[in-house]
């Protein structure tokens, strides 16, 4: 994932074309953004010392988007990360409104993946919910057109992370780390960002010998 905000970091534009089939050139385009974290507080530091624009982050991702218009793509991809761990946790539901509202002037499906950063700030459930994510769980798949499918893997499945500590999910992922990790718990945050994934995402072409630019 990108180590950076969005304002700093380009937005993407990719085209997939299909070269065989009844359906050969140019399918459909879409936008792709990662780790906007967002906070409405002053500019700071990652937790290993990077550096972030938390509140203009929202202007990158405004420039982001009318990106996407101007393109005339048909859906938008969101990487993880869409506010910060920093956010004051009663600022945490405020700060994804923000940021959804910037989304929501593509007029066009944005299609989401969870990051750790949104993980520190609220609850999987929550998080499911505001993000138009179906089911208990984070990793879904959508099918933009007849010939791709695009699968969506949660990478924060088996973790501590935005599960009660009772389910069995946390337990399992605590189990692991009992066993394998030897740093301190205090570490975890920063062992996270440094470390940092979010949903892993998989296109799946159903047609033969396509290729994505």
């Amino acid at each position: 994932m990108l180590q950076q905000n969005c304002c700093q970091a380009l937005p993407r534009i990719l085209s997939a074309y299909s070269r065989v089939g009844p359906q050969q050139g140019l399918q459909f385009r879409f936008g792709i953004v990662s780790d906007v974290q967002y906070a409405d507080i002053k500019d700071g530091h990652s937790f290993l010392g990077t550096p972030r624009y938390y509140r203009a982050s929202l202007d990158g991702l405004k420039r982001a988007v009318l990106g996407w218009k101007n393109q005339q793509v048909e859906f938008g991809i969101q990487f993880g990360d869409l506010i910060d761990g920093f956010n004051p946790k009663d600022k945490s539901e405020t700060a994804l409104q923000s940021v959804l509202d910037e989304f929501a002037l593509l007029h066009k499906p944005v299609y989401h993946m969870i990051g750790n950063h949104c993980l520190y700030n609220l609850p999987r459930n929550r998080l499911n919910e505001a993000l138009g994510i179906h089911g208990t769980s984070s990793y879904y798949s959508f099918s933009p057109h007849q010939a791709w499918r695009f699968v969506v893997i949660d990478a924060y499945d088996v973790s501590m992370l935005g599960w009660p500590e009772s389910h069995p999910l946390h337990q399992q992922a605590k189990a692991i780390l009992d066993e394998k990790n030897i740093n301190e718990v205090t570490a975890l945050h920063a062992a996270h960002d440094h470390t940092h994934a979010s949903g892993l995402l998989a296109c799946v072409p159903v047609l033969p010998v396509t290729q994505m630019h």
